[in-house]
């Protein structure tokens, strides 16, 4: 009990810390896409397979990345830039998993921002494993090839 209280208590600081950036994307993909966050306050939901591995809600993973990547305060912003930009051209489209979504974008505008970027293994530690560096290789080409059109 004791370690889960700790847990608990760690992803409270991770979403205060970055709550407000967390909950504008967080919006942002539930009224674009209709990505649900777990807004219960339960620890893990299993809408996409991913929530159960990282034990954190969709707002908490995505201030967990945020905050873990160290990255410039106008890369969760270019994100969201290129996701509205992918609603935009492709208005059919919604996300089953928000968190693909989210780590795609995050690490192409991250890419985009900073030209020392990190490699794809690092940013599988960054999302908690929940994606393989091949994973996120493959997420990051297939936005970049439907954004090209």
């Amino acid at each position: 009990m004791r370690i889960l209280s700790r847990f608990k208590a760690a992803v409270s600081f991770y979403i205060y810390k970055m709550e407000d950036v967390s909950r504008v994307c967080v919006d942002f993909m539930a009224s674009a896409f209709g990505c649900q966050d777990n807004r219960s306050g339960s620890l893990a939901d299993s809408s996409d397979g991913h929530e159960a591995v990282s034990g954190l809600s969709f707002r908490g993973f995505v201030a967990h990345v945020i905050r873990e990547s160290h990255s410039h305060e106008c890369v969760p912003f270019a994100a969201l830039f290129l996701l509205r930009r992918l609603k935009t051209y492709h208005p059919d489209r919604n996300g089953s998993s928000g968190r693909r979504l989210f780590m795609a974008a995050f690490v192409v505008a991250e890419k985009i921002v900073d030209d020392k970027a990190r490699g794809n293994a690092s940013w599988s530690d960054v999302g908690q494993q929940v994606f393989s560096a091949d994973e996120i290789s493959t997420l990051e080409v297939a936005l970049c090839l439907v954004l090209k059109g």
